[in-house]
This record gives C-alpha cells, structure tokens and sequence, in this order.
C-alpha cells in the first residue's frame, strides 16, 4: 500500500525541512498542546472523552512524537 509520507504528499524536499525544523516545531508544539488540553478540559463533556491526566499525558507524548523522523 501507499506509504504514510505519500498518502500526505510528503516530498523527499519537504521532509528535509520538516526535519530542519523538528526541533522549532517541538519547542512550540508542548506548549500549544499544554493549552489546548488546559482549554479542552475546562469542558465536562469533552473531560470525559478524553479521560483522566495520564491520558491526556499519553495523548501529548503521542502528539509531539509525531514529527519526530521515522
């Protein structure tokens, strides 16, 4: 089957700047997730969906490890 990288169109160039910018985009992407999910669980309802902190920690690990290079 089709590879991840071109199901989202991913070219050898724009993997090289993803790359050369993993490391901006992590510095900022705790941050970002750290305030979405301080916003999100201000919500009771969508507190229940997404469950308890270690979830949410599992969640923020899981999303930040996602622009790390295969």
């Amino acid at each position: 089957g089709m590879s991840r990288l071109a199901f989202l169109k991913i070219t050898p160039q724009s993997q090289q700047v993803l790359q050369e910018f993993q490391q901006e985009i992590q510095a900022v992407l705790g941050p970002v997730l750290d305030m979405f999910y301080d916003h999100v669980t201000l919500v009771p309802e969508l507190r229940e969906k997404i469950g308890s902190p270690e979830h949410i920690n599992h969640l923020k690990r899981a999303q930040t490890h996602g622009w790390a290079p295969n």
